[in-house]
């Protein structure tokens, strides 16, 4: 199971406040969230591969930096260029994350915990306990 904390995604990656009419932006946006969660996967764990052809069982713990109300699917959809670069890091295409668990709460306000397993039981289990009672 892995565990990696990425910062929260930037206003422009948001699927509701992505500016259409203004794509370069967004696609400098979006390499640049992949590009810092490579990195930030690397440097969290240097050495991990996963074996490609294999399904993993993927949770998102969205943790906001203030008290704005959000949309949790709208979060997910934030996440997206930062999945691709947690996938470039560990060797694999991101079609083999599923499935998907998401929730508000827990670490560091700001931040976003991706955690990865082999089963969603492993994914949950990772799950910080006060966000597992909270339901």
């Amino acid at each position: 199971m892995l565990k990696i904390s990425l910062p929260w995604p930037a206003p422009g990656l948001w699927p509701n406040k992505t500016n259409r009419a203004v794509w370069q932006a967004n696609a400098r946006l979006t390499e640049q969230a992949r590009t810092d969660a490579m990195y930030l996967t690397l440097e969290q764990h240097p050495v991990t591969r996963l074996y490609t052809e294999r399904v993993y069982a993927l949770g998102l713990l969205f943790s906001p930096p203030d008290a704005k109300a959000r949309d949790l699917l709208g979060a997910v959809g934030a996440m997206k260029a930062a999945l691709d670069g947690v996938a470039d890091a560990l060797g694999i295409d991101d079609k083999w994350f599923a499935p998907l668990v998401s929730d508000w709460g827990g670490a560091e306000p700001g931040t976003v915990t991706v955690i990865i397993g082999l089963s969603l039981q492993e994914v949950l289990m990772a799950w910080p306990l006060e966000v597992r009672s909270a339901r």
